[in-house]
């Protein structure tokens, strides 16, 4: 028997932008996010969003035309974003036939400009056609700005799984522009919250209370505590996914999917009625109030938090956790399979740190399904259920 090791890295280097005004035609960030000169550029909208912004074509357009010989647009094609374009099964070919149609290569340039969920399957096509044409990420939502906009992850939903078609794939930079989350519908704001709050729960404790005592301005929407808030969460994102050993997952451990695992699930079984960030928010409860029983935590520190969130206009409960118990329960399995090995569910050590579990007791699941219901009064739960 003959063996030959084959054995090489790859390096991986993308900058993340954060600015106002992006296509202001004094504005040089694009031009240098681009790089090279006047790459062929295939441009994905999000429709709501161009809906929202009217000018937005013709503002980037204008950029173009001052910044001649930076970049050679051949479409702006409006997509519908939020998860049905991931569950649309026509939705890969479609947007492959694009690239045929303009040629598109791996020495051109896709540029997606829109929420997380159509950075997903933008991306993901991008990175399949012609084993990876580059990808410049616009992220115009803040769950996607200060999360999934930054990552190295892209995916479609199939099988009523989300993302079970997926790829590693950094981007070639990400820009985000400040100005995008102003023309936010107040759900879609207040979902990219969740986020936050699930970063700095598991790895920075000192975030954490500026997040709690900055609750009233975010109520308000204030742009300073926005934008702080952004910044840190997507800051702490990257430092994970370059610093933590384990950017592809190669392992069994999701440290950055706490309270993710009945999140998914919950995405699901509503047919994502109810939003990423909302069931991410729900699923941080579930797992404060899990790991308060355990003894992770203090349960005043779980209710303290779940007070905040529910301040903030982010729901901690969800009638399916009863009456879809055993459902519910599924995500478990669903979860470890995604990643293959061991259930490996993230929690608090203490707040501010992580721990990993390996086992979840369904009697204390449940238990804490019921506090959960207890931060509801009987109008309350009548709206809820719809």
């Amino acid at each position: 028997m003959a063996i030959y090791q084959q054995k090489f890295s790859v390096k991986h280097q993308f900058d993340v932008y954060f600015t106002r005004g992006l296509f202001d035609q004094e504005n040089e960030v694009l031009a240098r996010a681009l790089g090279s000169k006047n790459r062929k550029a295939l441009i994905f909208i999000d429709a709501n969003l161009a809906k929202q912004n009217p000018g937005l074509k013709a503002e980037i357009l204008n950029w173009a035309d001052y910044h001649k010989g930076c970049i050679d647009i051949k479409e702006i094609k409006e997509l519908e974003g939020g998860e049905a374009i991931k569950n649309d099964p026509n939705i890969v070919d479609e947007l492959a036939a694009l690239y045929i149609k303009h040629k598109i290569c791996r020495h051109s340039i896709s540029i997606v400009i829109g929420g997380g969920a159509l950075l997903d399957a933008c991306g993901y096509v991008s990175s399949i056609v012609h084993r990876g044409v580059p990808l410049l990420r616009i992220p115009t939502t803040v769950l996607s700005q200060n999360d999934s906009g930054v990552g190295v992850k892209n995916g479609i939903n199939r099988f009523g799984i989300k993302n079970f078609y997926g790829v590693f794939s950094p981007p070639g930079g990400v820009i985000n522009d400040f100005n995008f989350l102003q023309s936010l519908p107040d759900r879609d704001w207040r979902s990219g919250l969740a986020e936050a709050f699930k970063v700095a729960i598991i790895k920075d404790a000192d975030f954490l209370k500026y997040l709690i005592d900055n609750a009233g301005n975010f109520c308000k929407r204030q742009h300073k505590a926005e934008e702080e808030m952004v910044k840190r969460t997507a800051i702490l994102h990257l430092e994970h996914i370059g610093k933590g050993g384990d950017p592809f997952e190669s392992g069994s451990s999701r440290p950055l999917d706490f309270g993710h695992w009945s999140a998914h699930k919950l995405e699901s079984l509503t047919n994502f009625s109810v939003t990423h960030g909302e069931a991410v928010s729900i699923g941080i409860a579930l797992d404060l109030y899990y790991a308060a029983a355990i003894g992770l935590i203090k349960e005043s520190e779980a209710q303290h938090i779940c007070f905040v969130l529910k301040s903030i206009g982010l729901p901690v409960y969800h009638p399916y956790l009863e009456t879809r118990f055993d459902d519910i329960i599924k995500g478990l399995e669903e979860f470890r399979e995604h990643l293959g090995g061991e259930l490996t569910i993230a929690m608090p050590k203490k707040l501010g740190s992580r721990t990993d579990l390996h086992e979840m007791d369904v009697d204390v699941i449940r238990a804490s399904v019921k506090k959960l219901e207890a931060f509801y009064g009987p109008d309350e739960l009548s709206a809820i259920a719809g």
